[in-house]
């Protein structure tokens, strides 16, 4: 069912990307924009977990979200690193750094 939903909302975000212009890469694109929104949803959980064991003063439990949160930022930046170049040529943002 997860990988369902995962599809459509790729293939929406495709549509999307079609409808605003966007033209390279449009597969590739949604797929990372995908897994991101994904892993925002999954950070947001557990930073909300970790203080409300933090407050409670559940070391271990508040330890373990730290660890989750570090793999989903991982996990973001390696998806944010992959989509910031196609988004930029796609969309012609020079990079003037």
């Amino acid at each position: 069912m997860a990988l369902k939903i995962e599809y459509q909302v790729r293939e929406q975000l495709q549509e999307l990307l079609n409808h605003a212009g966007f033209n390279s890469q449009v597969e590739l694109t949604s797929a990372h924009l995908t897994e991101i929104e994904q892993e925002v949803v999954n950070f947001l959980d557990q930073l909300t977990a970790f203080r409300s064991h933090a407050r409670h003063q559940d070391t271990a439990a508040a330890q373990e979200c730290l660890v989750e949160i570090s793999l989903a930022l991982q996990h973001m930046a390696d998806h944010i690193q992959a989509v910031v170049p196609i988004l930029d040529e796609g969309l012609d943002i020079a990079d003037d750094a």
